[in-house]
């Protein structure tokens, strides 16, 4: 799992690369995997250079298109509605009240709560 923070009013988008070059998932044979095969986001990730990442990566991106965007691309419905699962582990977190406030002030200790949280509830 990877985390990165940053400030509130930052959009999360821009981090996209970094976070997506920082994670991996271990399996039970051979090398991590390294990237996914699909990336699903709402409309505030429909940007070019998100997309363009997609297509140099070989990477599938399920990104509705916003209503001022010249292009329309296929966009497939059934897959996007998965979307609904990293939202319902998203809300998971947010019961961890200082997530949710996020009391912490250092970016250490809010990084680390994080960390915390995430290990809590993969024992779950």
């Amino acid at each position: 799992m990877h985390f990165e923070v940053t400030a509130g009013q930052i959009h999360e988008s821009i981090l996209f690369e970094r976070l997506m070059d920082g994670g991996s998932v271990r399996r039970p044979w051979g090398r991590p995997k390294l990237r996914p095969a699909i990336v699903i986001g709402d409309k505030g990730y429909s940007a070019g250079r998100i997309r363009r990442w997609g297509r140099q990566k070989h990477v599938i991106t399920e990104i509705p298109r916003k209503s001022n965007e010249r292009r329309n691309g296929y966009f497939s419905k059934t897959l996007y509605r998965s979307r609904n699962v990293v939202e319902r582990a998203i809300n998971r977190f947010k019961d961890f009240w200082r997530l949710a406030t996020r009391y912490e002030k250092l970016v250490e200790n809010y990084r680390s709560m994080w960390l915390i949280a995430a290990i809590f509830l993969a024992i779950r």
